[in-house]
């Protein structure tokens, strides 16, 4: 842990100190959550999503738009980008506790911090649907096959390219089964929210239950971030151990 403390302080000097203050934040909310069980994280972080969804749903429906809480700009743009954000950093501090001074795009966490930061972006910005509008109302693009909207496909080829990238690196993650099961399990919600978004008759009601699955698959895909947050720091517990045991007296 020394180690990974010396190369955080190095990093962290040149920022300004209320950024250094919102990282040692993150830090220790991941580490508390890295020292519970993961049924624990999952079942916290779905009672928070489900919960959430409820009252965005039923505020929406008091104002005769049951999706309304979940457009952009709206509280579940926020959750959702936040539950992003969060899986971006964890990812980001397994990568700095495994890979210590390492490139980025060195190994699965690492470049999977990145993805989760440009789709923590894409969600809170809507970067796709507004290129997508774009294309389809000035350039005269039209959705290809049964895709709903240009949006969609834009979205879709975003998280066919996250794949594609995160795939060769996908062995790191044979050493943490539970985790790459909780990821998986998350890829999939992920996906059934894209299905949705995509090939789906857009309604009030479609658009609830898009952002419903999509809160749930960030749900397993935080957990599997904190299930392997909490391999490594185990693993640098021992490292740092065996290092003290074998300096001489």
């Amino acid at each position: 842990m020394a180690h990974y403390g010396r190369a955080l302080d190095r990093r962290t000097r040149q920022k300004p100190e209320a950024l250094q203050r919102a990282q040692r934040r993150l830090e220790a909310l991941a580490r508390t959550a890295a020292g519970r069980s993961a049924g624990a994280v999952l079942a916290a972080l779905l009672a928070i999503d489900l919960c959430a969804a409820a009252v965005f749903t039923g505020a929406g429906v008091v104002t005769g738009d049951a999706a309304l809480f979940f457009r952009e700009g709206m509280p579940g743009t926020w959750l959702s980008f936040a539950e992003l954000g969060l899986a971006a950093f964890v990812a980001w501090m397994v990568h700095a506790l495994e890979r210590p001074g390492g490139a980025w795009h060195g190994d699965f966490w690492g470049l999977a911090a990145a993805v989760f930061a440009v789709f923590a972006l894409d969600e809170i910005l809507g970067t796709s649907q507004i290129i997508g509008t774009w294309l389809n109302q000035d350039a005269g693009l039209a959705p290809a096959g049964d895709f709903r909207d240009v949006g969609s496909v834009l979205l879709t080829l975003l998280f066919a390219g996250a794949a594609l990238l995160l795939l060769p690196r996908a062995l790191d993650l044979l050493r943490r089964p539970l985790a790459a099961a909780l990821l998986v399990a998350g890829a999939a919600l992920g996906a059934g929210s894209q299905a949705l978004d995509s090939f789906v008759r857009a309604t009030e009601w479609e658009f609830v239950a898009e952002e419903t699955l999509k809160l749930g698959a960030e749900a397993f895909l935080l957990t599997g971030f904190v299930v392997a947050l909490r391999s490594a720091l185990a693993m640098r517990r021992r490292e740092c151990s065996e290092r003290a045991r074998s300096a001489p007296a």
